[in-house]
């Protein structure tokens, strides 16, 4: 029987050695470290330090839930992807009373979750909500629609066995293909995560920092590149472009009620979309379903700001400003800059509707436009990692002073008060 034992725990070294070995580097990442104890460490940082898992999900729905109820904002930005470039010195002097939810909700059904939770004092409710319109929202059969990140009491994955055997499968794969995968030889950053010590991910403000893709642009500076080939995607007809392309009126309805039940909520209420690059756009409204559901999205939207007389700013495009796609991250989503200047553009075209963010200082967010370090796609004053590598990764520095001048331009011929541009 002894024999037998002994056989049976040699056997068993090898394999447990390998978890041992896959759940250090795990800790040593900082993988699994819970998310509460990473918000925690975030807080009570000096330094800007960034949360992204590579082997485990993020469940952001815990983040970014527990993180309002931490910071506790006066300014709260809900939506998708599509917001997460907004950060917190765009509202200076209110940096302390701001926080970014992006990707807390998927879905309407969420959304109407989320407003249920502030009624019940569940969730903190703050003065000021920035609220971003993706088209998915009002889309039938939507591919996020299935998701339900509040319907039970979730947990964070990295307590759960299932989701360690994935990860360690993750792991080990990385080694077959490194190409696809590899494991950062040297830390660049303080961070939470394999992404995040590769500083790539979100901030205590809960903003996304997009590392990569700024670094290859300045790499880069004179090429867009739409790294997600979002045109590719609609004429495969692949999620979010998934058919029946076809606007759901039901779901009109129910995101027009939550936008209602927060201003019931005593919620100072600012709806927002995000532009699309132009280069994606003209191709895009050539397909039939897209220009039907993009009409019908825009009228929408223009109930909204007319009819239900919602504070509304957008821009279809760059071109609109008299810029061009190097300001977009991807097809459709917005660097910080163009982000910037969209909320400078309201700002100082509807100061009348302000209310609360009548406290914000203007004029710092312009001098962070005119600032000659920004580049295109990032303040680079305000993104210190990516600054410290900024004089070896920079390729082309007059191809960018030359783009930045458009942003100069846009500020000194008072493009951001007067009406947008309507490019034909």
């Amino acid at each position: 029987m002894g024999r037998f034992l002994l056989k049976i725990f040699l056997f068993l070294i090898p394999p447990l050695a390998l978890i041992a070995w896959g759940e250090y580097h795990f800790f040593d990442l900082k993988e699994t470290m819970p998310v509460t104890e990473v918000l925690d460490e975030q807080m009570k940082s000096t330094e800007e330090c960034y949360y992204h898992r590579f082997f485990f999900d993020n469940n952001l729905a815990i983040y970014k839930y527990e993180g309002i109820n931490r910071v506790k904002p006066d300014i709260l930005v809900l939506g998708q992807s599509i917001v997460l470039q907004i950060r917190d010195f765009m509202f200076h002097p209110l940096e302390d009373k701001f926080y970014n939810a992006g990707h807390l909700i998927s879905n309407v059904t969420e959304l109407e979750q989320i407003i249920q939770f502030m009624r019940e004092g569940k969730l903190h409710k703050p003065k000021v909500i920035l609220f971003g319109m993706d088209g998915g929202l009002p889309k039938a059969n939507f591919w996020l629609d299935w998701r339900r990140s509040f319907d039970a009491e979730y947990d964070d994955p990295v307590h759960d066995l299932n989701a360690h055997a994935r990860a360690l499968q993750k792991y080990f794969n990385s080694f077959i293909q490194p190409s696809k995968t590899t494991i950062p030889e040297r830390r660049e950053t303080i961070g939470f995560g394999y992404m995040g010590q590769r500083g790539y991910g979100y901030r205590h403000d809960g903003s996304t920092l997009m590392g990569r893709e700024v670094t290859e642009y300045l790499q880069h500076p004179q090429v867009f590149k739409d790294r997600k080939n979002l045109y590719e995607m609609l004429i495969a007809h692949t999620p979010p472009f998934n058919h029946p392309l076809n606007f759901n009126p039901d779901k009109e309805k129910r995101v027009k009620k939550c936008l209602d039940d927060f201003r019931d909520l005593g919620i100072e209420l600012f709806v927002f979309t995000t532009p699309y690059a132009d280069s994606f756009l003209e191709k895009a409204l050539r397909d039939s379903s897209f220009g039907v559901f993009w009409k019908d999205l825009n009228a929408m939207q223009k109930s909204i700001k007319k009819e239900m007389k919602y504070p509304f700013f957008e821009v279809e495009r760059p071109s609109s400003l008299k810029l061009d796609d190097r300001f977009m991250l991807d097809a459709s989503h917005p660097g910080e800059v163009l982000m910037g200047i969209l909320l400078l553009r309201f700002f100082k075209k509807h100061p009348e509707q302000l209310g609360y963010l009548s406290n914000i200082d203007m004029s710092y967010l312009e001098n962070k436009l005119r600032d000659p370090k920004t580049t295109p796609l990032s303040f680079m004053e305000e993104n210190p990692l990516i600054l410290q590598k900024y004089e070896q990764i920079i390729t082309d520095r007059e191809a960018i002073k030359e783009i930045m001048q458009k942003v100069l331009d846009v500020l000194d011929e008072n493009l951001l008060i007067d009406r947008c541009i309507n490019p034909q």
